[in-house]
C-alpha cells in the first residue's frame, strides 16, 4: 500500500519544461535536416554522384520522415491550436475569424510545442448599430487582438515548414533533373513527396473552425 502511495505522488516534469524540451527536439530535427540534406544537395550538384557514409544516409532518412511527419501532424490539428474569445450577443455570428491558412500554421505551432494564447474579438462598430446578417468583406465589423506570443509562434512554424519544403524540394528537383543521384538524395526526395501529399491533404481537406468561447 505504501508503494502505491509513493507512485501516486511521484512528481512529474512541469508543463513549461516539457514544452521547452519539445521545442528543442523539433527545432534540432529541422536544423539537422537542413544541414544534412543541404550538404548532400550541394555535393551532388557539384560532384555529380558523390558517395555518402552509411551514418549520413540513415540520418537523412530518419530526419526526412520525422520532419515530414511533424508537418503533417501539425496541419491535421488545424483549428485546435488557439481559441477565440468573443463577448456579447453577436458572438454566435462569428464562425471562423482566423483564416484557414493561419489556423493550419497554428496547429503546426502547437505540435512543435510553441506557446499559444487565446485571441480576443474586438468590435469595430458601435454597440447600438444594427447588426448585419453577414459581415461585409469590404468593411469588417470586428477584428482580432492577436497576442505577440502568437505572432512569434506563427513565424517559427512558418520557418519550420519553409525549411522542410525548400530542402525536400531541392532533393526532389535533383532526382527529377538527373538520371542518376545518390541513394541518400533519392530516398529523401520520395519521403518528402509522400509527406508533402499527406500534409497537403491535411492542409486543404480539413474544414475546422476556430473554437469560440464567451
Amino acid at each position: 500500500m505504501a508503494r502505491i502511495n509513493r507512485l501516486a505522488t511521484t512528481p512529474t516534469a512541469p508543463a513549461w519544461l516539457r514544452q521547452f524540451v519539445s521545442i528543442i527536439m523539433t527545432a534540432s530535427a529541422a536544423l539537422l535536416y537542413a544541414i544534412v540534406l543541404g550538404i548532400a544537395i550541394v555535393r551532388t550538384f557539384q560532384e555529380g554522384n558523390p558517395e555518402f557514409s552509411i551514418t549520413m544516409s540513415r540520418a537523412a532518412g530518419v530526419l526526412s520522415g520525422l520532419v515530414g511527419a511533424v508537418v503533417a501532424a501539425g496541419f491535421s490539428r488545424s483549428g485546435r491550436g488557439v481559441s477565440v474569445q468573443a463577448a456579447g450577443p453577436r458572438r454566435d455570428l462569428i464562425q471562423a475569424p482566423i483564416h484557414w491558412v493561419k489556423r493550419n500554421f497554428f496547429g503546426l505551432a502547437e505540435t512543435l510545442g510553441l506557446p499559444l494564447l487565446p485571441e480576443i474579438v474586438l468590435w469595430t462598430d458601435p454597440d447600438d448599430a444594427e447588426t448585419p446578417e453577414e459581415p461585409s468583406p469590404s468593411a469588417p465589423w470586428y477584428e482580432l487582438d492577436e497576442p505577440l506570443v502568437n505572432k512569434i509562434s506563427l513565424g517559427v512554424s512558418v520557418l519550420y515548414f519553409g525549411i522542410y519544403f525548400v530542402a525536400g524540394l531541392g532533393a526532389f528537383g535533383l532526382s527529377v533533373a538527373r538520371t542518376s543521384v545518390p541513394e541518400l538524395i533519392s530516398n529523401a526526395a520520395w519521403v518528402w513527396l509522400g509527406s508533402l501529399v499527406s500534409s497537403g491533404y491535411s492542409f486543404f481537406a480539413l474544414n475546422s473552425d476556430s473554437q469560440i468561447v464567451s
